[in-house]
């Protein structure tokens, strides 16, 4: 468990870089149709950065945030279920 702080900072990253590109297209005014088309590219890209994680956790022997990371980016990428922030550690703050 000494890599759990970490990941879950790298984790919290991601999303909080996803929900700020996509505010930022709300605030520009973007038309439906690129909105439509990044919105759809942006989440693929996040399944795909989230998976790849899922996959540097259970390497580093941290199977059960391994697991966490993994059904979130399949609930992600098959249901648009939006992720939410995992808590942090002490050891991170």
């Amino acid at each position: 468990m000494k890599y759990d702080a970490a990941l879950t900072v790298i984790y919290n990253g991601l999303l909080n870089d996803h929900q700020f590109k996509t505010c930022e297209m709300i605030e520009n005014s973007l038309p439906n149709s690129s909105r439509n088309f990044r919105s759809e590219k942006m989440r693929e890209n996040l399944t795909n950065e989230i998976s790849s994680l899922s996959q540097m956790a259970y390497d580093l022997g941290e199977h059960a945030l391994a697991e966490s990371f993994m059904l979130t980016a399949k609930d992600f990428g098959s249901d648009a279920i939006a992720p939410m922030p995992l808590a942090c550690s002490d050891q991170c703050q």
